[in-house]
């Protein structure tokens, strides 16, 4: 059991998660939009320059965000396993996961013309139970979604694992034992079982969270035995680069590159621990990251296809950016916290005792 400092030091999370979300927004909006529509952003142009390409961070920060986002998942689902019992556990993910999505899935459909031409009663399901990832021809409603689909899959091998909860090792080695299977009969079971395999493959990043946090604030793994099992963790993330993610295993345009250096923060900021507290507003945009996450790009792009021929590129921005703030306070607190609420609830009701 963690000590009071260690207790303390969970707040360093709030940083990161903050962090995370709007990592993903420049990349999308400042880097991914711009260079897709041929307009060039000198700020953009300068941090790929000079900061980017110099330490191997590839996609304009956006998958620096991502591997901030599966460390942080896979410390705080591991911690909120440990202290929830499995019914209690799967409600609440429910109620974390899919209103949002649902929301997320709806506006898509308003606001984005390309994905109103894919929809039919069939996609607008497949993409809310989020199995649309793991059926060929892919129909995505929603871009940022396919980092749900590994998140609810880490919930799932959590879920299946509580047996082992107290056995930290053995469920580590397990989850792993699991995502090495999928890997190795990725391509023995047609196109559907190979793009499960390929959404598996990213499960070892949360695994690398979950390792830390039984590592440095459950104290429940000797350096020795995280050790091992960061070994094995790597061993896995390689097999899954190089039989499935082979476009991501280059130096020059390497995953785990940026998996490293976010690695890197995430320590340090583990190690600021207090220091680090966030003030209301960094605890407010941590708060309302997930929203933030699901909704820049489809409020972000529509309004920057929408505005940037009549003012600029630069004050479309501005405005952008301004929607989504207004669309994220909406929702979170019209949608979110309630649905939450409602989750804790519900698990309250049916948990046993």
């Amino acid at each position: 059991m963690a000590n009071d400092s260690s207790r303390q030091q969970i707040h360093f999370l709030d940083a990161l998660r903050a962090l995370a979300a709007w990592l993903v927004v420049w990349d999308h909006l400042v880097c991914v939009w711009p260079a897709s529509n041929g307009i060039a952003v000198p700020i953009a142009d300068w941090v790929e320059a000079n900061v980017n390409q110099p330490l191997g961070i590839i996609q304009s920060f956006g998958w620096f965000g991502v591997c901030l986002f599966f460390l942080i998942s896979g410390f705080v689902i591991t911690h909120v396993s440990l202290r929830e019992d499995a019914v209690a556990f799967a409600i609440k993910r429910v109620f974390r996961i899919y209103p949002m999505l649902i929301v997320a899935v709806l506006l898509s459909l308003l606001l984005n013309p390309a994905a109103r031409a894919q929809a039919t009663s069939e996609s607008l399901l497949t993409n809310i139970l989020l199995v649309n990832y793991w059926m060929h021809p892919q129909v995505v409603l929603v871009g940022v979604a396919w980092t749900l689909v590994i998140e609810v899959l880490f919930y799932a091998l959590i879920l299946v694992t509580y047996p082992l909860a107290r056995r930290p090792m053995l469920r580590v080695a397990a989850l792993l034992a699991f995502v090495g299977a999928a890997i190795a009969a990725a391509r023995g079971f047609g196109a559907a079982f190979f793009l499960f395999a390929a959404s598996a493959a990213y499960v070892p990043y949360l695994i690398a969270g979950q390792i830390l946090y039984l590592l440095l604030y459950r104290r429940s793994l000797s350096l020795g035995a995280a050790i091992a099992l960061a070994a094995l963790t790597y061993a896995v993330l390689l097999m899954g680069l190089r039989a499935i993610h082979s476009a991501f295993l280059p130096l020059e345009n390497s995953y785990l590159t940026s998996f490293a250096w976010a690695l890197a923060v995430f320590l340090m900021a583990w190690h600021l621990g207090d220091r680090l507290r966030p003030g209301r507003a960094v605890q407010w945009l941590a708060t309302t990251s997930y929203s933030v996450y699901l909704l820049h790009g489809i409020v972000g792009f529509f309004m920057l296809e929408w505005l940037t021929p009549r003012l600029g590129y630069g004050m479309a921005l501005a405005l952008a950016i301004a929607a989504i703030g207004g669309a994220v306070l909406l929702v979170h607190y019209g949608i979110e916290r309630p649905t939450l609420a409602m989750g804790h609830r519900l698990a309250a009701r049916a948990s046993p005792g």
